[in-house]
């Protein structure tokens, strides 16, 4: 049985309101955790592909398209070397379908690297 819930503000267990919006513009959109390094997508929500596209370069799709370029995909990682304090990713090449994530370490003159595992979580509007 399908159903709806319509409501304008939340409750809190203090008897604070707090406006849905909040929760709804607040909540990541899309996640993935993923390795490189296997061309894998380990877990996500909210991602149609993983593309391992080049050397420390992979894309990620979404299955729901946000409304425009101009979201936050948030980005970590690591290489080989466990708890290594350079490594580096970054997101880029953003459209409303997918961005792509960069890896790197910085250690070693910023060459590109596939990672053991990475991860991003975006936020922005939905279409």
């Amino acid at each position: 049985m399908a159903g709806k819930i319509i409501a304008d503000t939340i409750e809190t267990g203090a008897g604070a309101d707090i406006s849905t919006s909040y929760v709804v513009n607040g909540s990541a959109k899309a996640r993935i955790r993923y390795s490189q390094d296997t061309s894998t997508n380990v877990d996500s929500d909210n991602v149609s592909s993983y593309t391992d596209s080049a050397v420390g370069k992979s894309i990620v799709a979404f299955t729901s398209g946000m409304n425009n370029a101009t979201y936050n995909a948030i980005t970590d990682g690591t290489d080989t070397d466990i708890g290594n304090a350079y490594d580096q990713t970054h997101s880029e090449a953003f459209t409303s379908s997918q961005f792509q994530v960069s890896t790197g370490v910085y250690s070693t003159g910023a060459v590109t690297t596939d990672f053991v595992l990475g991860q991003a979580v975006v936020f922005g509007d939905l279409a």
